[in-house]
C-alpha cells in the first residue's frame, strides 16, 4: 500500500473501501495525520468527490486547505503541513474559518471556485488546473449558510 507514489505518506485514505491505512501505529494519535485523513473521508462521503488521476492534486489541495481551516478554528493556528505561507492564502483560510465568505446568501459559487483555483495555482507552482469544483469546501460553507 505504501509503495510507488505513496512511499512518503504517513497515511492513506482508500475511498473505494472506506479505510484509512496508517504507515505506523503512532500515526493514529497524531492530530494532523488523523485530521487530514478524516477530511479525505468527509470529502468523498459528504461532498461526493471522486478521486481520479486528473483531480488528485486538486482534491489533495482542498483537504490541505480544509485542514488549515479546521486547525485555525480548533487550535488558532495554521497546520502548515503542506499549505502555503502567503498572505493571500492565509487571508482566504481565515475568511473561510470565520465565515466571512458567507453573508446572507453566501458568496457566489463561481467566485469561491475562482478564489480556490487562484490559491491552488499558487500551491502547485503555477501549474495549470483541470476543472475541479471544490465540493467539500462548498459543502462546508453551505452548511454554515443554513445555520
Amino acid at each position: 500500500m505504501f509503495d510507488g507514489k505513496y512511499i512518503d505518506k504517513d497515511a492513506i485514505y482508500d475511498s473505494r473501501n472506506h479505510i484509512i491505512y496508517f504507515r505506523y501505529e503512532g500515526g493514529i494519535i497524531t492530530p494532523w495525520i488523523i485530521l487530514h485523513e478524516l477530511l479525505h473521508a468527509f470529502q468523498t462521503g459528504l461532498a461526493g468527490v471522486e478521486y481520479t488521476e486528473e483531480n488528485e492534486l486538486q482534491s489533495e489541495f482542498e483537504v490541505l486547505l480544509m485542514t488549515d481551516v479546521f486547525s485555525l478554528k480548533m487550535w488558532d493556528r495554521f497546520s502548515n503541513s503542506e499549505g502555503l505561507n502567503s498572505k493571500a492564502y492565509k487571508d482566504f483560510v481565515s475568511q473561510i474559518a470565520n465565515f466571512e465568505l458567507s453573508g446572507d446568501n453566501g458568496i457566489a459559487q463561481e467566485r469561491l471556485i475562482e478564489m480556490f483555483r487562484e490559491r491552488y495555482k499558487e500551491w502547485a507552482g503555477g501549474a495549470a488546473t483541470t476543472y475541479y469544483c471544490p465540493s467539500f469546501l462548498i459543502y462546508y460553507l453551505r452548511r454554515q449558510w443554513r445555520n
